[in-house]
């Protein structure tokens, strides 16, 4: 087995690079070489098979969602009220804001008619692509940004009844003070 890179690290990282690097006594001899290559290998192809099926379930758990919240989404919608993001600082008119890429500068939101994730450019609002949610699972991986998104339409009455209330106050204070 291969010697540790350090002693001093007991990551799970470094044991498993431990684990699957190649040593030189290894290297020097073609059977062991062979034997060690086709074990790393098939260890490689488990934790894609792993990794697949982690991110089908993630796809699943967020189409459950937006399955879920969809009536809401439709009623925020049809009142022309705009979807916000708790950790972001954009709006959208078409459904709730899932995650943005700041290397794109791109939205990814859920449309709410269309039923599907979109990418948005962010200077000009005008559709790039439609994503699978298997493949925004795979590409974006914040998907705590992604649920945010869509658990802020449950508080998105509240939030607005707070911003009038708060807004009203204002103006009422205002006028007490100068009419």
């Amino acid at each position: 087995m291969a010697k540790p890179l350090s002693e001093k690290n007991n990551s799970n990282y470094w044991r498993l690079e431990w684990l699957y690097a190649i040593t030189r006594e290894e290297l020097l001899g073609k059977e062991k070489l062979q034997e060690k290559l086709e074990e790393n290998h098939e260890e490689i192809e488990t934790q894609m098979r792993i990794r697949k099926d982690l991110i089908d379930k993630q796809a699943s758990f967020l189409n459950e969602k937006f399955t879920e919240l969809k009536p809401v989404m439709e009623f925020i919608q049809s009142k022309q009220f705009r979807f916000n993001h708790p950790n972001l600082d954009f709006l959208s008119t078409r459904g709730p804001i899932l995650d943005y890429d700041s290397d794109e500068n791109v939205l990814y939101i859920f449309d709410v008619i269309k039923s599907e994730i979109i990418k948005v450019n962010v200077y000009n609002q005008e559709e790039i692509a439609s994503v699978a949610t298997w493949k925004f699972v795979e590409e974006s991986g914040n998907l705590d940004n992604a649920l945010a998104g869509l658990n802020s339409v449950l508080n998105h009455q509240h939030s607005t009844l707070n911003h009038y209330y708060v807004d009203n106050a204002s103006r009422q204070r205002w006028l007490e003070q100068n009419c």
